[in-house]
């Protein structure tokens, strides 16, 4: 039984990452010998690219591999011989699991193609060859067992906690097994830097050898087919110490002794017993030192997302004192200041004494309406959840906005899916939340721009995607963009709550939102929340 006892699950991940090769198609390997390759149909076939990466001499470097390294003869060589030796690694293509894991690995190449032409920093054939065997990890586990790709995909949990389903149903997580395979087939170091840190985030990754442009133009080509629901969940973004395979050290007498050897009955048996106990030896500590590398990868992983935990909290806990402070020692002497000020008005016949107190009323209103929310963004209310229909509260959301995207020339559209989600929130919250996000685009966007707002459903799960034509954030802004009083645009463009309200609010009553980086002059920003019949994480169970 594939991919369902714990023996089994155990087995396949291991088996997976022990791979000698991935078999090319039989079309590929026969149009590997026409004069010449065509190179446009031979690029797409992840078997003979991993070819080509393991043993042309181009594709040692970055700036010296181009797809015209499969037309080396050592690639056909290899082909030839790996092909005599080994005849059952081989993932039919017209197999469901393979036609999924195909498609998402040539959608990849083109997208990482696409966007390193626009940018200019790397090669686009290195650029698609990384996007292509960036899910190399389900090809092995598919190639040895589809029905364990079939059942990870089928675990609710997996686009929550990716690695630890994959782990549970598989042995090894993705990335583990790709670790695994670099190191056997000694790829790259610029490929396996590159697909091996994806877990990591871009700065570790670098620290670790990525090169920095391959890794942003990977990392923003996985996002944007996780965007498009294309593999959702295969390659999660939240080294250089690529393991290389141990080579077996025959034994060298220190002396040699007058005897002839081949008189000695026995030795050649001994020999081959000392091999195998000094090979098994070998792979054994090889096999410590991977799960070592891989236990320090989840450590380095675990311990940034603490921080970055333990550091908002603190933020939050610091500002929650602040606000509690603020509402007593600020907002009372402000009803004072305020109520005197309205008092004296009336009794003013000056005009310019009236002006300056319209002034400090209005100020003092200011700073009432300022303590307020900053109360609101650290002590919110217990969310009221009730049933929403989804369609029809994004319809009126962005009905509110239109008149307001009117006046500043912007395109605002809406599109739901042909069947209504059912959601459970505060429907005041969530509304302040949308409010909050779409604010922030009709701001960033100029006239005669565009936002759009839709969602999807997945796994349980709806993702409510607001898109906008405006600047996107500098990558310094990226992780504050959340942190109250943060600004990541020009002075004067608000007091920086309104985006950390609403991750607030999504936060209590379940969801999540999150930024997701700019793609093709387009920034967008997600709401995630579970649909009704879900769970509910970071809330409280529903009564």
């Amino acid at each position: 039984m594939h991919g369902v006892q714990r023996q089994d699950q155990e087995l396949v991940g291991e088996a997976a990452a022990r791979l000698p090769w991935l078999c090319p198609s039989a079309d590929a390997l026969i149009q590997l010998t026409s004069e010449p390759a065509p190179l446009t149909e031979l690029s797409n076939d992840v078997g003979l690219v991993l070819l080509a990466l393991r043993y042309a001499r181009s594709a040692a470097t970055l700036d010296g591999f181009t797809f015209a390294s499969l037309r080396e003869s050592v690639v056909a060589e290899a082909a030839s011989k790996l092909l005599e030796s080994h005849t059952r690694h081989w993932l039919n293509p017209t197999h469901p699991v393979g036609q999924q894991v195909r498609s998402v690995s040539i959608q990849l190449a083109r997208v990482a193609r696409e966007l390193a032409e626009a940018d200019g920093t790397v090669s686009p054939d290195a650029a698609a060859a990384v996007g292509l065997i960036a899910p190399l990890g389900w090809w092995a586990v598919a190639t040895m067992d589809p029905a364990a790709v079939e059942a990870c995909g089928r675990d609710s949990r997996f686009l929550k906690e990716p690695y630890s389903v994959q782990r549970a149903t598989w042995g090894l997580s993705q990335e583990e097994i790709v670790r695994r395979l670099c190191a056997k087939w000694r790829l790259p170091a610029w490929v396996s830097a590159c697909i091996t840190t994806l877990s990591l985030s871009v700065a570790d990754a670098v620290r670790c050898g990525a090169d920095p442009d391959m890794t942003r133009i990977l990392r923003a080509a996985v996002e944007k087919l996780d965007s498009q629901n294309v593999g959702a969940g295969w390659l999660k973004t939240p080294s250089a110490n690529q393991q290389k395979a141990v080579p077996v050290v025959s034994d060298r007498n220190s002396s040699a002794s007058g005897e002839d050897p081949r008189t000695i009955r026995l030795l050649p048996q001994l020999l081959r017993a000392t091999a195998r106990a000094r090979r098994a030896g070998q792979e054994n500590r090889l096999r410590g030192a991977e799960q070592e590398v891989d236990r320090l990868y989840r450590l380095l992983a675990d311990l940034r997302d603490g921080f970055e935990i333990a550091v908002r909290d603190a933020k939050l806990s610091g500002l929650a004192e602040l606000a509690a402070g603020a509402g007593h020692e600020i907002n009372n002497p402000l009803a004072v200041i305020s109520g005197n000020a309205q008092r004296l008005k009336k009794n003013e016949t000056d005009d310019d004494r009236r002006k300056a107190l319209d002034s400090i009323i209005r100020q003092s209103t200011r700073i009432s309406d300022i303590v307020r929310e900053l109360m609101q963004y650290a002590r919110p209310a217990a969310p009221n959840r009730s049933a929403v229909d989804l369609s029809e509260f994004i319809a009126i959301t962005v009905a509110d906005f239109q008149p307001q995207a009117s006046v500043k020339g912007i395109r605002l559209t809406c599109e739901t899916p042909g069947e209504s989600a059912t959601c459970f929130f505060d429907l005041g919250q969530v509304r302040k939340a949308l409010h909050a996000v779409l604010q922030n685009a009709i701001d960033a966007v100029p006239p005669g721009g565009e936002i759009g707002i839709r969602y999807h459903t997945l796994a349980g799960q709806v993702v409510v995607g607001i898109e906008d034509t405006g600047p996107g954030p500098s990558e310094a802004a990226v992780p504050h963009l959340f942190d109250p009083f943060y600004s990541g645009r020009s002075a004067g463009r608000g007091r920086g709550l309104g985006l950390a309200t609403a991750w607030r609010l999504a936060n209590i009553n379940g969801g999540e939102l999150s930024y997701q980086h700019a793609l093709e002059g387009v920034t967008r920003f997600e709401l995630t929340f579970p649909t009704v019949g879900t769970s509910l994480p970071n809330a409280r169970k529903l009564a």
